[in-house]
């Protein structure tokens, strides 16, 4: 039988995506819209590292996940100063924006202020997350469905386009195959009952993710949080 909405394909694609073990958050904002599905993996190992830190609050604002990942590591013995901090983030944030983020990733325990007023990363967990995948589900090839998949890379490691069985397969013939393959988009064929990959995407390296990535999987954190305790 044909899907005739993209919500009858969510069953059989949440269903695909929970047998891998992963967290996953439908109708997830973005930046440039919402994606239908946010899924990830997290590494068990740092977040218990990150427990132990003492962090059990999430990070908070893409901003301050950027300084974060900015800092220098305690272990390393460097420091970093405010002005350095707008200059490295392209003035994105004024003085007193960042200064107030390093006052939040200070109390919150992901920092520190050493006595000369320079900051330092308390670290031990980064990256949180092993994969992170979006799905993105089309009842046919549409004109902007690579557009879409594409940009999603920005925030996950894995980017799938979704569609019933029969347009799936079409889609990774000859032509359309190298489309896909060029944007490093999986495809993924959808039945009533289950899901199959037609195109395994391009992952990224272990440990190679964007701050939008990091943000993005640190906004299941509570749900890492729930799930080890």
């Amino acid at each position: 039988m044909a899907f005739r909405l993209e919500q009858e394909m969510h069953p059989p694609v949440l269903k695909w995506l929970q047998k891998q073990g992963l967290f996953v958050r439908e109708e997830f904002s973005t930046p440039w819209g919402v994606c239908d599905f946010f899924a990830v993996s997290p590494n068990k190992r740092h977040v218990r590292n990150r427990v132990s830190l003492g962090q059990r609050e999430p990070v908070g604002s893409l901003v301050r996940m950027v300084l974060l990942e900015m800092l220098p590591d305690v272990t390393d013995r460097r420091s970093a100063r405010i002005e350095d901090l707008v200059n490295r983030s392209g003035n994105v944030a004024g003085m007193c924006d960042v200064e107030g983020e390093l006052d939040k990733l200070v109390q919150r325990r992901f920092a520190r202020r050493t006595r000369s007023g320079r900051y330092q990363k308390v670290n031990g967990w980064m990256p949180l997350h092993k994969r992170a995948v979006a799905v993105e589900l089309k009842l046919s090839k549409t004109s902007d469905v690579l557009r879409q998949a594409s940009a999603n890379r920005e925030f996950a490691g894995e980017s799938y386009v979704a569609m019933p069985q029969e347009i799936a397969a079409r889609c990774v013939l000859a032509r359309n195959r190298e489309k896909f393959a060029l944007q490093g988009i999986g495809v993924l064929a959808v039945s009533r009952r289950a899901c199959r990959v037609l195109l395994r995407p391009t992952s990224r390296r272990a440990g190679d993710y964007t701050p939008l990535e990091a943000y993005s999987v640190e906004r299941l954190w509570r749900d890492f949080m729930k799930a080890d305790t």
